[in-house]
């Protein structure tokens, strides 16, 4: 009788719950491959829908302060047009490594990694967000999962010895959790059979008032960090300093528009920032950042258990790549929050490393955690 009982609860709950996940044909890559587009819908509503091309985030819709519901994350409508764009790494998830590392080598722990170059800046080779075909360029394997609070997509996939250059197998995994309180956690994990260096993250842009918006100089931005990382003419690392009495100071909320021009910070106006999120130690989910926007009420903060953040704001984009609803790619349309470890740690003995041995495994969360403003805020 008891087990008759449970079986009934369970069937009552999923009868009376609205979270789903919803699958469709997204097109085909150029080789034919089918892609597909999944659509994570919690119990108001509100969704997020990934790809199996790139493990990537394709759009975000929450509400604003009305309830309205819009899309806040840039991107393109179709597989094809992800294939076709090899600059904006839109919604993807980066790997093996995201960011740069000098020259295209490193070591690995006694074994020099010999990378591809995938990028050519100032005269030097630079190996970038995982090569020429990095995470993003590769198909991953799909399960959903539905459960009490949300509902979840899992992506795996196999990194063979010698991918892009990587030493060992590397088997990864990324788990994407949309919550009813419009959190999206992404959770990833890998495990290798040799030493390699392994870091992570996803390079989604947001725009809070919405992916078809003007731009986001009006969001206020507030970042976690008494420290950041800077970088050279490579955008590679070059020393740890302190934010106070600095344009980097960003420990109260300011808009993204009083620097972006500004001749101190003019690095903000050309390519990305990183900052030191206070309270590192490698597990613990500690505040990155919170952005607002006053016109649609929308907020975001974002937690990690990374040590940094680079924060960019498509200062690069001119207008010449096409996205959604053929809406242009246009300056500071959007702001990019990436999680991640800073560029080039595996020649920075100073900064957190990312040597992933045999028998450990890596393991890194970050959630963005969407919001509306109260009428005091």
């Amino acid at each position: 009788m008891k087990k008759l009982l449970l079986i009934s609860f369970v069937f009552l709950f999923a009868a009376c719950s609205h979270q789903r996940i919803e699958s469709e044909s997204f097109g085909s890559l150029s080789d034919g491959t089918p892609v597909t587009l999944y659509r994570l819908v919690n119990d108001t509503g509100a969704s997020v829908s990934l790809t199996d091309f790139g493990a990537r985030i394709v759009s975000i819709t929450v509400p604003d302060r009305d309830g309205v519901l819009g899309d806040v994350v840039l991107g393109f409508d179709s597989a094809e047009a992800y294939e076709a764009d090899r600059t904006t790494y839109s919604g993807a998830t980066l790997g093996r490594y995201a960011n740069r590392i000098a020259d295209g080598r490193c070591m690995a722990g006694d074994k020099e990694l010999i990378l591809s170059a995938n990028e050519i800046r100032n005269g030097r080779a630079i190996h970038l967000h995982g090569g020429f075909e990095g995470f993003d360029r590769r198909m991953w394997r799909a399960e959903p999962f539905v459960g009490e609070n949300g509902v979840s997509l899992l992506f795996t996939r196999l990194s063979p010895d010698g991918e892009e250059g990587y030493a060992g197998n590397l088997r990864c995994s990324v788990t994407y959790r949309w919550s009813n309180d419009n959190v999206l956690r992404i959770e990833y994990e890998a495990v290798a059979d040799a030493t390699t260096v392994v870091n992570l993250s996803n390079h989604v842009y947001f725009n809070l008032r919405g992916y078809d918006a003007a731009n986001v100089l009006e969001h206020a931005m507030r970042i976690y960090a008494d420290r950041r990382v800077a970088t050279d003419a490579f955008f590679l690392s070059d020393g740890v300093f302190g934010v106070d009495g600095t344009p980097y100071d960003f420990r109260e909320m300011r808009p993204i528009e009083d620097h972006v021009d500004d001749e101190d910070l003019s690095v903000f106006s050309r390519g990305s920032l990183n900052w030191f999120v206070d309270g590192y130690d490698g597990r613990t989910l500690r505040p990155a950042c919170t952005v607002v926007d006053n016109v649609s009420g929308r907020c975001l903060d974002v937690v990690t258990t990374e040590p940094g953040l680079l924060v960019y704001p498509c200062s690069a984009f001119d207008g010449s790549i096409t996205g959604k609803d053929g809406k242009p790619f246009e300056r500071y349309a959007a702001v990019a929050l990436e999680t991640q470890h800073f560029p080039d740690t595996p020649h920075r003995p100073d900064l957190p490393q990312c040597l992933l041995r045999p028998g450990d495994e890596f393991r890194s969360v970050t959630e963005y955690r969407f919001g509306v403003l109260q009428d005091n805020e």
